[in-house]
Formats: C-alpha cells, sequence, structure tokens
C-alpha cells in the first residue's frame, strides 16, 4: 500500500513538472528576424540582420553576417558545420538610408568562423538596404537586401513621447501599448514563478506525506511501533525451526 501510494505521489508531481515545463517553452519570446539568401547558384548561402535586434534610432548597431560553404548547418555546440573564412578580406559591405550610403568594415567575429560584424549607427527609423559586393573563394557576388523585405527587420525609432504638436495623442498611445505590453509580460513572468514555487512546495509536501503514511502496529500492552520498511529474517533462517 505504501509502495502504491509513493508511485501515485510520485506521478502527480512529475505530470505538474511537465505541464510547467510544457508552459515555459510555448511562452512567446523575442525572435531573432534574419535574411537567407543563397549565392552563386546555391554555391554559398549568407545570413543576414543587424546585430542587436530590435534595432532603433541613435543606438550602436551594426551588420550581423554569416557566410557558408551551401546552406548554412550547425553543430550541436551552435558552431557552423560548414563556415566560409576569410571573407572579411574579400567581401566589402555597404548600408543605405534612403540616399544616404556609407561602407561599413566587416570583421571577423571571435572564435565563431564565418560570422562576421561590421558596426555602424543608424540615425534614423525605416528601411536599410545591406549591400555586399566582391567574392567568395574567387567567384563574384553582389547582392543587395532590404530590411522588412528581406527577412530582418527595419529600424525603429526609441519610444519617446512628443513635447508637443499633433503627434503627442499617438506617442501617448504608443506609451500606453508599451507599457501594457510590459506588464503583461511582467504578470506572465511573475505566474509561472509562482507555478514553479507551488510545484516545488507540493513535491516536498507530498513527499513528506508518503514517509508520515507509514503503516503501525499496536502491541500487547497497548504501545505503538512502526512496521519495518522490509522483513526482518530471523539470525539462523526463515524455517520454522530456524534452520
Amino acid at each position: 500500500m505504501r509502495t502504491s501510494f509513493i508511485k501515485r505521489a510520485t506521478g502527480s508531481v512529475l505530470a505538474a513538472l511537465v505541464v510547467f515545463g510544457l508552459l515555459v517553452a510555448l511562452t512567446p519570446g523575442q525572435a531573432s528576424a534574419h535574411g537567407r539568401k543563397d549565392l552563386v547558384g546555391g554555391k554559398y548561402q549568407i545570413i543576414f540582420g543587424f546585430l542587436t535586434e530590435p534595432a532603433f534610432s541613435g543606438q550602436r548597431n551594426g551588420i550581423d553576417l554569416t557566410v557558408c560553404l551551401g546552406p548554412c548547418e550547425n553543430n550541436a555546440d551552435g558552431t557552423l558545420k560548414n563556415p566560409v573564412t576569410g571573407a572579411d578580406k574579400t567581401i566589402k559591405a555597404e548600408v543605405t538610408y534612403g540616399s544616404s550610403t556609407v561602407p561599413v568594415t566587416l570583421a571577423p567575429r571571435f572564435r565563431a568562423d564565418g560570422k562576421y560584424d561590421g558596426y555602424f549607427f543608424p540615425s534614423k527609423a525605416g528601411e536599410y538596404t545591406f549591400h555586399f559586393t566582391g567574392n567568395i573563394n574567387g567567384d563574384t557576388i553582389d547582392q543587395k537586401v532590404v530590411s522588412a523585405r528581406d527577412g530582418f527587420n527595419s529600424v525603429s525609432d526609441p519610444l519617446m513621447i512628443p513635447a508637443s504638436g499633433s503627434d503627442t495623442a499617438g506617442g501617448l498611445a504608443e506609451a500606453q501599448q508599451a507599457a501594457q505590453s510590459a506588464k503583461d509580460s511582467a504578470s506572465t513572468a511573475t505566474i509561472f514563478g509562482i507555478v514553479g514555487i507551488v510545484v516545488g512546495v507540493l513535491g516536498l509536501a507530498l513527499a513528506g506525506f508518503a514517509l508520515t503514511r507509514r503503516p503501525k502496529v499496536v502491541a500487547a500492552n497497548g504501545a505503538t511501533a512502526a512496521v519495518p520498511a522490509e522483513p526482518v529474517a530471523s539470525r539462523r533462517g526463515s524455517g520454522p525451526e530456524g534452520g
């Protein structure tokens, strides 16, 4: 009976933990927005986007570029299986906003073969174009990618309330919406934290209750004694005569 109760209690705790894990896993999070393009008839593939997402105007950011031989594939540790190294020496990058174009220097990322960073400050919100030219292992490339069209997000303005003007109402509405979103996210995190604590306390309580449910017997003199967890054999044997 004791073993059966413990099994049921353990099963209940495990089921609660599984449900909690699924809830956490299904909670929506901030996804990284990057695009992909095949180059030279699929011989190479590049993955591109902003280094920091979401990208805000007036804040340091940059090009996040990955170059692979064929479709990009990752090892179990997150490193690339098929990186193209040395592309920073043969690929030139430019960033265009409106009619303004500036060159951006690509640099290999430390201990991340095939990945390159190109830092710049996006000064205004809107669409940005990345232009990659040069060659990869001697194969000529010329590829333009545009934010909001090719798989990566455009730059946004940081949330600011206008001091005056007709945009004040719109700014206040955006501020209220952002505040509500932050409040909802905090509430969700709080709920999951409480659920985790409750599950842990429930597990400890069930374990303690299982131990207190150990059966007892009443001796002839009225004293009580706990039944041993396992039967105790006689010193000389288990038969009627002691062996």
